[in-house]
């Protein structure tokens, strides 16, 4: 697993989900294809990223913890693909009411130009972790390869809904 690699390819991710944002069915929900509608997809990964982010920042500010991530969480990462069936936690669970798209191009904006300008070199000295719901324990690399992976996970289920091939 390269940093510099799961940066780049979480810039391009974002590039495909913005380029979502347009899509004339982007709030349509689809019941028999999934419980969200593709703004819904979008708006878990950028309520996610903002979660990676801050963890990120913890651990880089010192204030991560002395434990090892578990094995089959790193497998889990290096696959690049998560297992089906897991639900989203609560706290980042698309709103009931629906998506607010002005709302949801701003966080991602904001979600990308942070991931743009986290430094590997920093990232990649700091050997503490931040757990994280399901994976455990992750180091502030693996956290930019959760993004990544969860990125891409939801950014190919939003296209699909949307009848359409993710560019990322």
């Amino acid at each position: 697993m390269n940093l510099q690699d799961d940066l780049a390819a979480l810039a391009d991710r974002y590039q495909s989900i913005t380029a979502l944002l347009a899509h004339p069915d982007l709030h349509t929900l689809r019941p028999e294809r999934s419980g969200w509608s593709a703004a819904g997809h979008l708006w878990h990964t950028e309520a996610s990223a903002t979660s990676v982010l801050m963890a990120i920042a913890r651990i880089v500010g010192g204030r991560g913890e002395a434990a090892e991530p578990d094995p089959q969480a790193i497998a889990v990462l290096a696959q690049g693909v998560f297992p089906p069936g897991r639900q989203a936690p609560e706290g980042v669970r698309p709103p009931a009411d629906g998506v607010d798209g002005e709302a949801l191009a701003a966080k991602l904006a904001r979600n990308a130009a942070a991931f743009a300008r986290l430094e590997p070199a920093a990232l990649g000295t700091v050997p503490t972790t931040l757990p994280h719901p399901a994976l455990g324990p992750l180091t502030a690399p693996l956290w930019v390869r959760f993004a990544r992976v969860h990125a891409a996970h939801h950014d190919t289920i939003a296209a699909g809904l949307l009848g359409v091939s993710p560019h990322g």
